[in-house]
């Protein structure tokens, strides 16, 4: 998520061949509530990781994210979460 336009997270998705669809956050409320931003003035988002169940509920939080090691770390714990 951004707080770039539906428009320009497009064109960043498509030039970079990304497998995922990518959401914009224009007036920063969900960053605000996820705690990716600490006021609606910051220009961008904080990296976040934020992962929700099928019902929209909480299940992991990530307030600090290392781009070398996240994405394995968030693997594992989704592995062992969805063991349960």
């Amino acid at each position: 998520m951004s707080f770039d336009t539906p428009a320009e997270n497009l064109v960043f998705h498509d030039e970079h061949e990304m497998q995922y669809e990518l959401w914009a956050d224009v007036d920063k409320q969900l960053a605000l509530y996820y705690e990716a931003a600490s006021t609606s003035d910051q220009i961008f988002a904080s990296r976040v990781t934020v992962v929700l169940d099928e019902q929209g509920r909480l299940c992991l939080v990530y307030p600090t994210v290392l781009a070398g090691t996240h994405p394995q770390a968030v693997l594992e714990d989704l592995t062992l979460l969805l063991a349960e």
